[in-house]
């Protein structure tokens, strides 16, 4: 139908004063789709994504925090809206209930990308 598989891979983390700025690349077919800045993430607001997930042995929260963020994006009007494919948003802080999952975290972390399976709103609005 319009599903297609997003992969979403980041680049290392950027460390700006009081915080980070997190950058995800998010491609179909190897062809770069979006790139997603998260900038401010600022330093308790990450202490505190790691503190929320402190049973597990997380080494980067605000790779989790920004993965969450850019997952809850995907399907939504925000990456459709933008002409060129860039984003750049500032996060709030947001819920454990809100976080990807742990072990699709580590999985992701590991693997150095997150798979996301996604509707292809263009191909969907050009077939209508």
């Amino acid at each position: 139908m319009f599903k297609e598989t997003l992969v979403v891979r980041w680049l290392p983390v950027c460390h700006i004063p009081h915080g980070y700025r997190r950058v995800f690349l998010l491609s179909t077919n190897h062809q770069v789709q979006s790139v997603i800045v998260l900038s401010f993430m600022g330093y308790e607001d990450v202490y505190n994504i790691k503190q929320k997930v402190k049973t597990h042995d997380i080494q980067d929260p605000s790779l989790l925090w920004g993965l969450s963020v850019v997952n809850s994006l995907i399907g939504t009007e925000a990456l459709s809206e933008s002409e060129d494919g860039y984003l750049s948003i500032r996060p709030k802080p947001i819920p454990e209930d809100g976080l990807l999952p742990i072990d699709v975290f580590l999985k992701a972390a590991e693997d150095g990308e997150l798979y996301v399976e996604s509707v292809n709103r263009k191909k969907m609005l050009e077939q209508n």
